[in-house]
């Protein structure tokens, strides 16, 4: 409710003078993968919410492809910060170099690997341009997909207006509606790790059918109500159908 609350009193404030611009994470914010969050599938959920929101999404240089917020990385240049309340903040976990292939360095400098100014981590491969290009099923290919999606949907797009339709005192799943026109997308999201399911009033339309999903999930249309159901870790965008 917090964050429901919050981002739709920001939309109405900001209005059509500008936009809200969310990062996946930045040069001083950790990366989304980081410690158990880690798993392909709980970074395909993460990055949903990230860009089905009405706003221009910022992803921080390698994150369409996982790469990982490396906690051992050496203090560079100021990069390690102790707060009052004792959190140690290393900034450096964030900003090791690029991963593009699967050679020397991830093919980011040809020089020895002790020589770069921070260390790379390629998750044994995993976690390079050149590893997902091909694989459908890539981290790198989802991000793709929902962009493309963004530049092909005036309801998806960054104009396209946002609602909130599942109930916010229960934070699991999170269900919101982007629109415009007639066209009506629905995104769930399930980041936990158990079976959820909500309901909300009827949107009307005669069928939702799959555009991505992560996981497995569905939908139900009722006359008076809708319910979408999710497995574990999932996420979906539902395209509405009259």
């Amino acid at each position: 409710r917090e964050f429901v609350d919050y981002y739709t009193r920001t939309l109405k404030t900001v209005g059509k003078i500008g936009y809200m611009a969310p990062q996946t994470s930045n040069h001083d914010v950790q990366r989304p993968n980081i410690l158990t969050r880690n798993t392909i599938d709980q970074l395909k959920v993460a990055i949903t919410f990230f860009l089905t929101l009405k706003s221009i999404p910022f992803i921080y240089y390698g994150d369409e492809i996982g790469m990982k917020y490396n906690p051992d990385a050496p203090e560079k240049e100021g990069s390690r910060e102790v707060f009052s309340s004792g959190f140690v903040n290393e900034r450096s976990g964030s900003r090791t170099p690029m991963q593009w292939t699967n050679g020397l360095n991830a093919g980011f400098s040809t020089c020895a690997p002790e020589d770069l100014f921070l260390p790379v981590d390629t998750d044994g491969g995993l976690l390079t341009v050149e590893s997902q290009d091909k694989d459908p099923d890539s981290m790198l290919n989802y991000v793709r997909k929902v962009l493309a999606l963004r530049q092909e949907s005036p309801a998806m797009s960054n104009t396209g207006d946002w609602e909130y339709v599942s109930d916010p005192d229960r934070p699991y799943p999170m269900v919101y509606k982007r629109f415009s026109g007639d066209e009506t997308y629905i995104v769930a999201l399930n980041p936990s790790g158990r079976k959820v399911s909500a309901g909300f009033p009827t949107l009307g339309r005669a069928e939702a059918k799959v555009f991505s999903m992560v996981g497995k999930a569905s939908y139900k249309v009722g006359k008076v109500s809708d319910k979408v159901d999710m497995g574990p870790v999932s996420a979906v965008i539902f395209k509405m159908d009259k």
